[in-house]
């Protein structure tokens, strides 16, 4: 079951970051105009390098199995359940980078 939880949270981790790089390609179209396509092939590829960049960067996704919970004095780290396997964080990064750059190239 944990995997197909995980998928889901893959696949909407996707879906955020291709709604951004839309919305940053309409911007585009709005402010300067151009070929539509060539803005949206563009804005992919820039926002699948960001997200690349993000999971290849080393202090970002090292805690990645530790979460942030309101303890009774203030945040404190908590560390998450092992008995529930959860998708790296890292790999996430780095997954949605690669699935906006196949997009890229194949527009």
């Amino acid at each position: 079951m944990w995997v197909v939880r995980e998928l889901v949270r893959f696949v909407l981790i996707v879906a955020i970051a291709s709604a951004v790089s839309l919305g940053l390609a309409e911007l585009w179209l709005w402010a300067h105009g151009g070929d539509s396509l060539r803005v949206i092939r563009t804005a992919c590829a820039v926002v699948g390098f960001a997200v690349m960049l993000l999971g290849a960067a080393p202090g970002i996704t090292l805690d990645g199995r530790v979460g942030n919970t309101f303890g009774g004095r203030g945040w404190y780290m908590r560390p998450a359940d092992p008995t529930k396997p959860r998708l790296n964080p890292t790999a996430a990064f780095i997954g949605c980078g690669a699935i906006l750059i196949a997009l890229a190239a194949f527009l």
